[in-house]
């Protein structure tokens, strides 16, 4: 775990930072929300260190739904959307590497949180 593994790391956060604020400003006014809506910023709250990709689908209520961005071969973003079109536009990024949760980030109409282990 040396230098060149914390600035990947680094680069892997401020890349997710970016998407997930540059999609939360996305949301217009008015309209209704996705079908699959789920409550992203309460799935935020209790994802934690080591989990499954399984066990975020559960917390969440349904997979992914706003596409996986795979870095390195080993380290896999999937993204929750809910909102879409609308002013409680809400993006949920969960990193899972090597199997397991490595960190998260939601951000949207409430504010916008990350944790990183």
């Amino acid at each position: 775990m040396g230098k060149t593994h914390s600035r990947r790391r680094v680069i892997a956060f401020l890349a997710i930072s970016a998407t997930a604020l540059g999609l939360s400003a996305c949301g217009g006014g008015g309209g209704g929300s996705d079908s699959a809506d789920g409550d992203l910023y309460a799935a935020f709250d209790k994802i934690d260190q080591g989990m499954s990709y399984e066990q975020v689908r559960d917390i969440v209520g349904f997979d992914y739904n706003a596409g996986k961005d795979d870095i390195e071969g080993r380290r896999i973003n999937y993204k929750w959307e809910s909102g879409r079109g609308s002013a409680q536009y809400v993006l949920l990024s969960v990193t899972i590497e090597n199997g397991r949760t490595s960190g998260k980030i939601v951000g949207g109409y409430k504010g916008n949180n990350s944790k990183f282990w």
